[in-house]
């Protein structure tokens, strides 16, 4: 999603695009990138006004498909922070007017929301309709960060998947209760760190974010990493002109973690924010790759023809069949063989003969073994 469109709240015209119109998401679309809008606004009092003035709101509709089509955009993502009980109803009545406005220009658009991490007893969760909203989104993305930081006086994890009163598992748990299917939902995780100073026993001071490139080339050196091995998150400390400072921020471990969270619960897929704070730092990268895609996939996704993934998984069961069958051709021969071995009268015989007949059922033992293992992974 390019973040980001900011409407007026008291007209519906976008008051800010930042270059959108400038984008060469032509050139995105060559890489198999889709480019989403993403309409963000983030204060109650502003949001309240815009969701209760329906002109407003057809204003900023007409406005955001005509960027659309004057661009060749995917789809809208909707970040509206903030929202209550209150605006629950005005808002899936905006959502439900801008999902009919994007079918006039392609039934393929796409219209997602952006939900926030649940903290505490904020009631921003049920801001939304979920059955309602579940008719017109395509995805509901969670932002997995921000869990600590905002308006606390103690550090803590930015991203933590378990552990804490608040965090990822415990929203992704509630957001699915309150009626998210699990194909429609993505987790966002963070390529940027929150650097906090310990000044003193009572309260810790959050100085800044640090994105991971930053962090990589002028931190980490000088940092000792602590893994808490029940969150999954790390933190990394170092001391400085009698300071001591402590940077919590994903690393490979902890993505890995969460890319292997999201897959063996079936959700939809992650985000990142933000691409590009990792800059030329490849690490963060290949743990994405490598958990959610193959080589041969990135080598031959554009030129493959329907079905022709599954037709090759089927040549390969065909081919583990043909050698499985070998194989227990060659056990059934070894037992007959076995039934002839009395007739060795030569001690000599038999000992070569039961060196041969050992490390065959050695061999046959070995190969099960891995075609179980295999087939349970």
């Amino acid at each position: 999603g390019y973040y980001a469109i900011v409407p007026d709240t008291k007209t519906g015209k976008i008051k800010q695009s930042f270059n959108w119109s400038r984008l060469d998401i032509a050139k995105a679309h060559g890489y198999g990138c889709k480019v989403d809008l993403v309409v963000a606004s983030y204060n109650h009092a502003a949001n309240e006004h815009l969701l209760n003035n329906p002109k407003a709101v057809q204003t900023l509709i007409k406005e955001l498909l005509t960027l659309l089509k004057q661009t060749g955009g995917d789809g809208i993502t909707l970040d509206f922070g903030y929202l209550t009980l209150s605006d629950s109803e005005p808002f899936s009545k905006f959502v439900k007017g801008l999902r009919v406005g994007l079918k006039t220009i392609n039934k393929n658009l796409c219209l997602n929301i952006i939900a926030s991490p649940i903290i505490g007893n904020t009631d921003s969760h049920f801001a939304y309709d979920f059955k309602t909203l579940n008719n017109f989104v395509d995805f509901f993305l969670l932002t997995g960060f921000d869990y600590y930081g905002k308006n606390r006086k103690d550090q803590g994890h930015n991203a933590p998947l378990y552990k804490s009163k608040n965090n990822i598992n415990s929203s992704t748990l509630k957001y699915q209760s309150l009626g998210i299917p699990s194909d429609k939902f993505i987790v966002i995780f963070p390529y940027f760190g929150k650097q906090w100073s310990l000044r003193n026993a009572k309260t810790d001071t959050l100085i800044r974010l640090v994105s991971y490139n930053e962090f990589h080339k002028q931190l980490k050196s000088k940092c000792v990493c602590v893994f808490d091995t029940l969150s999954l998150t790390p933190y990394y400390s170092y001391n400085e002109n009698g300071n001591t400072y402590h940077i919590w921020i994903e690393d490979t471990l902890s993505l890995k973690a969460k890319y292997k969270y999201v897959i063996q619960n079936n959700l939809a897929g992650i985000g990142i924010w933000a691409l590009g704070y990792d800059s030329d730092n490849h690490e963060l990268a290949n743990i994405l790759v490598n958990n959610f895609f193959t080589a041969e996939t990135s080598k031959n996704e554009h030129n493959m023809k329907p079905n022709e993934e599954i037709s090759n998984i089927d040549d390969i069961i065909k081919v583990l069949l043909i050698i499985d069958i070998s194989v227990l051709f060659l056990l059934l021969l070894f037992i007959l063989l076995s039934l002839r071995v009395c007739y060795f009268r030569s001690l000599i015989n038999r000992f070569i003969y039961f060196f041969y007949a050992f490390g065959f059922i050695l061999f046959v033992g070995t190969y099960f073994l891995i075609r179980a293992a295999n087939f349970i992974n």
